[in-house]
């Protein structure tokens, strides 16, 4: 299982909330995916991204849970892929948490997921993020790339 997230800073005009995006991927396909305007203003591009993090983080929860209820018992930790680095770091190191009290507290949740190793947070290339398919407008060359990730060949001529 393979787990995505992006989000795509202050993208709503008016409001300037975030839009985030997300997804699972298991065995070459997608199983669940969702694009969401975040609920709060982030106040930076990191903060949005660790909103959007925290929304995949419970869908991975939610389907490890349900894949071992099932007998498929996940024993390694969930790749997480995310291209923002001060995400990551606030995921790995417990000390970075703490001097960011202005993020909202249900952000632990995703935290907590890495220390009990239910979660890998990983480093992606922008270019290779799949959840920008869900946050950005993207050039076609660039959903033929994603595309391909996600669904395992690559697309037909005629769904582009």
């Amino acid at each position: 299982m393979i787990a995505f997230s992006d989000a795509g800073w202050g993208t709503e005009i008016i409001t300037r909330r975030s839009q985030s995006g997300y997804g699972i991927v298991m065995n070459g396909g997608v199983v669940v995916f969702g694009s969401k305007m975040q609920k709060v203003v982030a106040l930076s591009s990191s903060e949005a991204e660790i909103y959007a993090a925290t929304t995949c983080a419970k869908l991975v929860k939610l389907y490890r849970n349900l894949l071992g209820q099932m007998g498929f018992t996940q024993t390694r930790p969930t790749l997480l892929l995310i291209d923002n680095e001060p995400c990551l770091r606030l995921l790995w190191d417990k000390r970075s948490y703490s001097r960011l009290k202005h993020i909202d507290i249900r952000t632990k949740y995703a935290v907590d997921l890495v220390e009990k190793d239910e979660l890998y947070p990983e480093k992606i290339h922008t270019s290779y993020q799949p959840g920008d398919l869900l946050t950005k407008v993207l050039p076609l060359n660039r959903w033929r790339l994603l595309g391909e990730f996600l669904f395992g060949d690559p697309l037909p001529d005629m769904l582009l």
